[in-house]
């Protein structure tokens, strides 16, 4: 009889220390066997904070975990030179908590480049053009830098760039009718000469420019002075021929220097000692090829 009276009372203080099922987290297992002179009772309880499928306790993270693998990535172009991309990874673990909660490991070292890099093979240069007797041909930049019309480099900009187009176009027609040859202007000497007729245009200007007529009727400084360059062509002309005249430009060494330059065009374009080629006398740049070897 006494068993039956405190055997409630047990039971009712166990299940008091219980959890209650809105904060349990953990679970408690009772088994009760009881006869007429004894009773035995054993209580099992599962660990705290018991972890779902999937996620186990890991005491560094405070919880149940499940882990997983990130990785990144990063690539480079090759070398200058060569053509290609290497890339190179790293990875880290993942901890996802059963509450939601993540939280990432550190990143390992970044791995070995890899990927192919490779060289271009070298573009073979395709063979020169088979040129026949006759064939015309104008003396590059590259050989000499002739200024022939408004579309060449340094047209512009030759001299001062205040010079008017006209002028300038005149310069090279008297180059263009000087002597035998006839040759363009090669830019050194167009410069020399604009610059020289420039100055002294602005030497006859400077003067006038500052009376009554020139600054105090409102016209700009380079308009005044264009206004005076064709009173300094005459003394432009004879300082050309002069220089010319040391060279013998005029002459037969301005056809031989010419056809020179012609010459090293062809050796450029055909390849040397295949040709042979001469300057076309009044042509300003243009070559021939009177023979192919």
């Amino acid at each position: 009889m006494m068993n039956n009276i405190l055997l409630p009372a047990v039971i009712s203080a166990l299940l008091a220390l219980s959890p209650s099922p809105a904060h349990a987290q953990s679970a408690a297992q009772f088994e009760f066997i009881s006869n007429d002179f004894r009773a035995d009772l054993t209580v099992s309880q599962s660990p705290p904070g018991a972890c779902r499928s999937g996620f186990s306790f890991d005491a560094r993270w405070g919880g149940c975990v499940r882990q997983s693998s990130e990785s990144g990535a990063e690539s480079r172009s090759c070398p200058a030179g060569q053509t290609g991309t290497q890339r190179r990874t790293r990875s880290r673990t993942v901890y996802t908590h059963q509450n939601g909660g993540v939280q990432q490991g550190s990143w390992s070292s970044w791995s070995s480049w890899t990927g192919t890099c490779t060289t271009p093979a070298p573009v073979t240069p395709p063979a020169p053009p088979t040129p026949t007797p006759g064939t015309q041909f104008p003396i590059p930049q590259s050989i000499s830098a002739m200024i022939c019309s408004s579309g060449d480099p340094g047209y512009s900009s030759g001299g001062n760039s205040l010079i008017q187009s006209a002028y300038r176009n005149q310069l090279i027609s008297y180059y263009r009718s000087f002597g035998i040859a006839g040759r363009c202007p090669e830019s050194s000497g167009y410069s020399y000469w604009l610059s020289d007729w420039w100055s002294r245009a602005s030497n006859a200007a400077n003067g006038p420019f500052h009376d009554a007529g020139g600054s105090a009727a409102g016209l700009q400084w380079s308009t005044f002075v264009n206004g005076h360059m064709p009173d300094a062509w005459d003394d432009i002309k004879r300082a050309i021929d002069a220089s010319a005249a040391r060279n013998d430009e005029a002459g037969q060494g301005g056809v031989s220097a010419a056809n020179g330059l012609c010459q090293r065009a062809a050796n450029a374009a055909y390849g040397a000692g295949k040709t042979t080629a001469t300057y076309i006398l009044k042509s300003g740049n243009q070559c021939r090829v009177t023979a192919v070897h």
